[in-house]
């Protein structure tokens, strides 16, 4: 049998969810039974097409999901960030299984709240951290865990992108930690580099399905944007349940453009990944473990996982509990850690007179910080 879903969004970055979920339609693989659009002049042609499929189209996700509970095993939820906990939250409540995109929510409250009605509904909610579902993701936890490396001695993490001015202006919630009285949390590590950190949680974890929860945190967070509420780049050191240190930079306010690069160092060896490849560094020689580039491939795994789920099978997917992780490392930051405003950026203005800021000389401490050695590690 054909899965049945909807989806709430099919702009922006829902558009992606959007094509992905038109091509297993045309597949054969499941069916479109619903589609939540606040802006159907705008996107009249997808309407058109979601139409001649069958797909009902509404302006309200509320009244969607409760038109559709019973009648559909899963939503698609690619939405803003401020909006997972509640549309997430409804569509459990209507027996509705989720696929809602990362992070799972802002702050940890949210998922806790999302976790009791997942509960509650005794359905589930997966989420979009793609690279957890990852075959090559599996093959370097299976080498932490088998010892390769002996005991993780430091986990850390780097990724400079810069971003200009239409990355901030691209939706009304981007840059903000609270709008229209939702919390929103956004930053480097909380959006568009969140993908890195999780991936660190994820390797620490004691087995194949988790991660292990950061309990404390300092550093500095940044804010060059004087347009923004939240940071732009942050220097964060977590210490996990276990004692493990966890480094994790990122910026986009910086000049270059670098990462994102993870390394697990370990008492044996080392594991560095990058989105090309993972590298496990032992004095027996150098693994090099293939990591897929193609987005539709990375996203493809995530999808067969929720599907397989939907229809009873056993694959690993990325569950509130583990997302969970990454929300309270979030939470963890803005709660101890206060954000500067940098008074001495420098200004870059590019030819289509979009511009962004630059913190003089961060990034080379980042840069400084990540290559520096790890007392106890191996010399290899």
């Amino acid at each position: 049998m054909k899965l049945k879903g909807a989806i709430i969004g099919i702009s922006g970055y829902g558009n992606v969810h959007y094509t992905d979920l038109i091509q297993y339609c045309k597949d054969g693989r499941i069916e479109f039974v619903g589609a939540t659009v606040i802006n159907r002049e705008q996107e009249q042609e997808k309407c058109a097409l979601l139409e001649s499929m069958g797909c009902k189209i509404y302006d309200d996700y509320k009244v969607m999901l409760k038109d559709l509970s019973g009648k559909i095993d899963f939503c698609s939820i690619p939405t803003g960030i401020l909006h997972h906990k509640d549309m997430t939250i409804e569509a459990l409540r209507r027996k509705i299984n989720v696929l809602v995109e990362k992070p799972a929510a802002p702050d940890m409250e949210s998922v806790q709240a999302m976790q009791l009605a997942e509960k509650e509904a005794n359905c589930f909610a997966a989420v979009g951290f793609q690279y957890n579902y990852q075959e090559s993701t599996a093959r370097v936890k299976e080498a932490i865990l088998s010892g390769k490396i002996g005991r993780i001695l430091h986990l850390k993490g780097l990724c400079l992108w810069p971003r200009n001015s239409s990355y901030y202006a691209r939706n009304n919630w981007s840059g903000k930690m609270t709008f229209n009285g939702l919390t929103v949390n956004d930053a480097p590590f909380s959006n568009a580099t969140a993908h890195y950190l999780m991936l660190l949680l994820f390797f620490a974890g004691m087995t194949m399905d988790t991660g292990a929860e950061p309990v404390r945190v300092t550093g500095r967070l940044f804010r060059a944007n004087p347009g923004i509420e939240s940071c732009d780049a942050a220097e964060l050191h977590y210490i996990l349940e276990d004692g493990t240190p966890l480094d994790y930079s990122c910026s986009h306010s910086c000049r270059m453009e670098k990462g994102p690069i993870l390394k697990v160092i370990g008492e044996k060896g080392e594991i560095v990944w990058t989105p090309k490849m993972a590298e496990i560094r032992t004095a027996n020689g150098t693994e090099v473990i293939t990591v897929a580039t193609e987005q539709t491939v990375i996203r493809g795994s995530m999808w067969e996982a929720f599907f397989d789920k939907l229809s009873g099978g056993k694959r690993f997917i990325t569950t509130l509990e583990l997302a969970g992780l990454h929300s309270k490392a979030v939470d963890l930051a803005f709660r101890d850690i206060p954000v500067q405003t940098v008074e001495n950026v420098e200004i870059i203005t590019g030819a289509d007179n979009s511009f962004r800021y630059v913190i003089p000389g961060f990034e080379q401490v980042l840069l400084e910080q990540f290559d520096a050695p790890v007392d106890g590690a191996a010399i290899l």
